[in-house]
């Protein structure tokens, strides 16, 4: 875009990405747009909006959970069943990292079954004690799992903020440190937050045996109360720029048209 002298607008919320795009994206771009709770300044360029990227596509507006996932699952309804994500740490920015170990994992399976159904997905290979567990789904019911889970165990940060928004208590696993909008959900107690396996067994067994499920759900609809539809901001935003830019430098809170 630099090279055909077009404007370039970014959109980023992971702060840890940030030594790249600080040397290879930035400093091509017209415009950068974060959400608010990013804890990074980019000066003049940096536009704040309140919101999360993930909302973009599981705002109410836009998402309804599948009910078919349970027939998919073979889960009934009242039967309570529990999400894990794996990750491959192969990423650029996962490198030197670490989430679960492995005796955690197996105490973790071995323990949930006690409460109900136990799925895994995992972005790497996965050992073959747990092919059992691998979770099938069609990718477009990926979101309606999170949304039905009692209880997801992350060490993916994406998937970690999309089950918190859905309503779903998160254990997230994972030595970096936590990004801006998962340290929001974090706060709003969507999220718990380990940077290692010590404590995880005795807090998932904590938020099984209290239902924590319906509380998060609460939780969820009071965090979506104030956030603003990310996709129609960004909508207007593209659609109106570069007019766009300046109103929102000149006076932020005009982004609170698009609740």
């Amino acid at each position: 875009s630099y090279l055909l002298r077009k404007p370039h607008i970014a959109f980023n919320d992971t702060e840890h990405a940030d030594v790249i795009h600080k040397k290879m994206t930035y400093p091509f771009s017209d415009c950068i747009c974060t959400p608010s709770c990013f804890y990074e300044y980019l000066g003049e360029k940096q536009i704040r909006f309140d919101s999360f990227m993930e909302y973009a596509y599981l705002h109410p507006n836009y998402f309804s959970m599948d009910q078919r996932i349970y027939n998919y699952l073979g889960v009934p309804r009242n039967e309570k069943f529990f999400l894990l994500r794996f990750v491959s740490w192969s990423a650029l920015h996962d490198q030197g990292h670490s989430g679960l170990d492995l005796a955690t994992r197996r105490i973790l399976v071995s323990n949930l079954l006690s409460y109900g159904k136990v799925f895994i997905s995992s972005e790497g290979s996965l050992e073959a004690e747990f092919e059992p567990f691998r979770l099938t789904l069609p990718p477009e019911l990926v979101h309606s799992c999170l949304a039905a889970a009692d209880l997801f165990i992350a060490e993916s940060g994406t998937m970690a903020s999309e089950s918190a928004i859905l309503g779903t208590p998160v254990i997230y696993v994972n030595s970096l440190p936590l990004m801006g909008y998962l340290r929001e959900e974090e706060n709003q107690g969507l999220l718990f937050h380990f940077h290692n396996s010590v404590g995880v067994v005795n807090k998932a067994t904590e938020l099984v045996e209290g239902n924590y499920k319906q509380c998060a759900g609460a939780l969820a609809e009071k965090l979506l109360h104030n956030k603003i539809d990310v996709t129609k901001f960004m909508v207007w935003l593209v659609e109106n720029y570069p007019e766009s830019k300046k109103i929102l430098s000149d006076n932020p809170q005009y982004q609170y048209n698009f609740l």
